[in-house]
């Protein structure tokens, strides 16, 4: 941080004439919040030099022992408040930068907190869509699967065929007689009875000739085939 006394003070105190224009500065006198943390350390090290340079000059009789005295007690006072606006000025910056690297880290920790909830929260949802899809998959795998089958069988003197499924049903959802031929003959049919395992069936079969007192059909007589389709699980 640049120095932001007016030059002329600080000629004043690196000339060290009057100690008292240091100590009204270094408290603010002279305007406060004046004296930065660089000008307060270059101010340091100008005394520390005065008060070298006016040692020497005692070891070799340039000054008087009583004016160093008075001298060296004043610039030793303002060397003093010095040391102290230092420390001060250090722990303040101390306290200063101790805040705002916890202030940082509860805003990082409160961010990576945010975040990690958020990647739990999606991950929550991906795992219950997952789930759901499963659950899905292995109703669709565990039900039963439709079949579809043809059966055939001679029918008696009655023209009933009974037939039996050859691989029974877990359940019987429809069952239908196909129509067939025989020679040039239509064979069709009605269903009588049915079940999981089998049916009867009531054959019926053209007429080779027409008569005008009967309809095209009459009931089918013994050895014909008949065929259902069933459908079923």
């Amino acid at each position: 941080m640049p120095s932001v006394l007016p030059p002329e003070n600080t000629a004043v105190l690196y000339s060290t004439a009057d100690p008292k224009m240091l100590l009204r500065i270094i408290d603010g006198a002279e305007g406060p919040g004046l004296v930065s943390l660089d000008t307060l350390r270059q101010i340091s090290a100008a005394v520390e030099q005065d008060l070298a340079d006016r040692l020497h000059a005692l070891e070799i009789g340039a000054i008087s022992q009583s004016k160093l005295d008075a001298e060296t007690q004043a610039r030793v006072a303002a060397l003093q408040a010095l040391s102290k606006a230092l420390t001060d000025e250090v722990s303040a910056r101390t306290t200063s930068v101790s805040g705002e690297v916890t202030a940082r880290a509860n805003a990082d920790t409160a961010e990576a907190t945010a975040r990690a909830n958020a990647d739990t929260a999606e991950a929550t949802a991906r795992a219950q869509a997952i789930s759901a899809l499963a659950a899905r998959v292995k109703a669709l795998e565990d039900k039963p699967a439709l079949k579809f089958m043809r059966f055939s069988e001679l029918t008696n003197a009655n023209g009933i065929a009974t037939i039996t499924f050859k691989q029974p049903f877990a359940s019987l959802l429809d069952i239908e007689v196909l129509d067939t031929w025989s020679g040039e003959q239509l064979v069709a049919g009605g269903i009588l009875t049915s079940s999981v395992t089998g049916c009867t069936v009531q054959a019926m079969i053209s007429r080779g000739t027409l008569l005008l007192t009967a309809g095209p059909f009459t009931k089918a007589g013994a050895n014909v085939s008949v065929t259902v389709r069933a459908i079923g699980t």
